[in-house]
């Protein structure tokens, strides 16, 4: 089993990865949801 030296982050590289993907996901739903609008938001012909 190995163990992460002094002042490394415990995770592993995978779940690191994952935290920033989850956050990355977050923020895009976010924007998304801000942006959306009513019907008159569309330009309709």
């Amino acid at each position: 089993q190995r163990v992460p030296a002094e002042g490394e982050d415990p995770r592993g590289s995978h779940e690191i990865l994952i935290a920033l993907a989850e956050k990355r996901q977050k923020k895009a739903a976010r924007l998304k949801k801000r942006k959306a609008r009513g019907v008159g938001g569309r330009n309709l012909r």
